[in-house]
């Protein structure tokens, strides 16, 4: 890539990698849907006098909730992606326990697919030496 010339001069290979912040960020995605979908059990609990508060119901919801947690610390793994989409549509299958569980999902599948988006955006940038961090150095020795 160092001979690659773009608008912006020759670019070079990054020494800071630009998906480790994205990685952050959807380990923060994914804790605070997590938050929402355990907070989604005191809803089952009081609406309808608890009428949907059946074990099944209640275990899925919090299941769910706990593996969501789980997720946003291994959201550096190679298999995260994945991870994540199978997440959203057990989420999303949690229409069956309340329909408060499709809104919930539908607003963080909204949340994930803007972030895949940006992560695309990133990569096609980066593919085509357009990321400002291809055209500076950061100095290794600074004393």
């Amino acid at each position: 890539m160092s001979d690659n010339t773009t608008p912006l001069g020759p670019a070079h290979e990054m020494q800071v990698d630009p998906f480790k912040g994205l990685k952050g960020m959807m380990a923060g995605i994914m804790l605070m849907e997590a938050i929402t979908v355990l907070l989604v059990l005191a809803v089952v609990g009081v609406v309808d006098d608890g009428a949907h508060a059946t074990v099944f119901n209640m275990t899925y919801v919090a299941v769910l909730g706990v593996a969501m947690v789980v997720a946003s610390f291994m959201q550096f793994r190679p298999w995260a992606d994945k991870m994540n989409i199978g997440l959203q549509v057990f989420a999303a299958l949690g229409v069956i326990v309340h329909p408060t569980m499709l809104f919930v999902a539908v607003l963080f599948i909204l949340a994930w697919w803007y972030t895949y988006h940006l992560r695309a955006n990133v990569k096609s940038r980066m593919d085509k030496g357009l990321l400002p961090a291809q055209h500076y150095y950061v100095a290794e020795d600074r004393d």
